[in-house]
């Protein structure tokens, strides 16, 4: 049986999309042919139509959990100035050591990089380079 009629008829109505629209008995919607007839099965409940879905808090409502117990406050999840601020002495430390040092141009874009952590694994980087 072909329905499609009915389906758009009474997603018309129903102010819906057309896969929303579910037809429980469908002879008698076969039946239906003007709006009128759609708006009386829609009255006795013959066609309906699903709810919306609707976007999960699930996975929200876990993190959020998370956090206020403390998780998720790592370096890893902070972004924009209070990174920065952290980045900034430290680069500048480490660059004050290469201004001194004879291996400037192989360390000055590892530093930019952020690969050492701080002053002192500089300098013992540099004294293993060294031997």
């Amino acid at each position: 049986m072909n329905l499609t009629t009915q389906k758009r008829l009474a997603a018309a109505i129903m102010k819906c999309g057309v896969s929303r629209v579910r037809i429980t008995q469908e002879k008698e919607a076969a039946e239906a042919i003007t709006r009128e007839d759609v708006r009386e099965l829609i009255k006795k409940g013959i066609i309906g139509k699903t709810p919306e879905k609707g976007t999960s808090r699930g996975h929200a409502r876990m993190l959020l959990r998370q956090k206020r117990r403390g998780r998720r406050r790592g370096p890893g999840s902070k972004k924009g100035k209070q990174r920065i601020e952290t980045w900034i002495p430290r680069v500048r430390a480490q660059r004050a050591i290469l201004a001194t040092s004879d291996q400037k141009t192989a360390l000055y874009r590892r530093v930019k990089g952020g690969i050492f952590r701080s002053k002192k694994h500089l300098l013992t980087h540099m004294k293993e380079e060294k031997k």
